[in-house]
C-alpha cells in the first residue's frame, strides 16, 4: 500500500530534506518528506513545525486504514528519531488506535515506523516485544494515593 492511499499530508510551503541520494532537495506543498542520511540510508518522515505559526506538517492516517472496531483493544508501536538522532521506541495502549495513531504522528521527529496491533501486548520486564523490538510503555499515571488510574470506575487509560 502506498503512502498516498494510507496517509494525508499537508504543508503550506515547499521545505528542504535529504532525498535517497543523499543529496538535499525541496519537496515541494503538500508533498511529504522521507529524509535521509548523506549516505542515503532512510532516517523516516520528517514532520516538523514550520517556520511560522500554521505551517506545521500535518499527516493523518486515513479513515478505514484501521480494521478494528471503535473501543476494541490495540497497542499502537511508534518509532521516531528526534532532532539529535536518538530513536525512541513507545507502546501505547488504547481503544481509539486512530486517534492515538494520529496523535503520535502529529509530534516533532522523523518517524520510522508506526504500527497497530489488535489487544494488549504484555508488558515484560518494563518492555513490550514484538516482531524482535523492545517498545517501551508510558509511565503509569497513578492518582494521590498511589492506585493507578486504570483501576477507577469511569478512567480508561490503562484498561485492561
Amino acid at each position: 500500500m502506498s503512502f498516498a492511499t494510507t496517509f494525508t499530508f499537508a504543508r503550506p510551503n515547499a521545505a528542504p530534506y535529504r532525498a535517497a541520494d543523499g543529496r538535499m532537495a525541496i519537496a515541494a506543498i503538500d508533498a511529504p518528506r522521507l529524509d535521509h542520511r548523506p549516505d542515503g540510508s532512510p532516517i523516516g518522515l520528517l514532520v516538523e513545525a514550520g517556520s511560522e505559526m500554521g505551517q506545521h506538517d500535518a499527516i493523518r492516517l486515513r479513515d478505514g486504514m484501521i480494521s478494528l472496531d471503535g473501543g476494541e483493544k490495540a497497542t499502537v508501536l511508534h518509532e521516531v528519531a528526534g532532532a539529535d538522532g536518538a530513536i525512541v521506541r513507545r507502546a501505547h495502549y488504547t481503544r481509539a488506535a486512530q486517534a492515538t495513531v494520529n496523535a503520535c504522528l502529529a509530534q516533532l521527529g522523523r518517524h520510522r515506523l508506526i504500527a497497530v496491533v489488535p489487544g494488549f501486548l504484555p508488558i515484560r520486564s518494563s518492555t513490550v516485544a514484538y516482531r524482535g523490538r523492545r517498545w517501551t510503555p508510558p509511565a503509569i499515571v497513578t492518582l494521590a494515593d498511589g492506585t493507578p488510574i486504570s483501576l477507577r470506575v469511569g478512567l480508561q487509560l490503562l484498561a485492561s
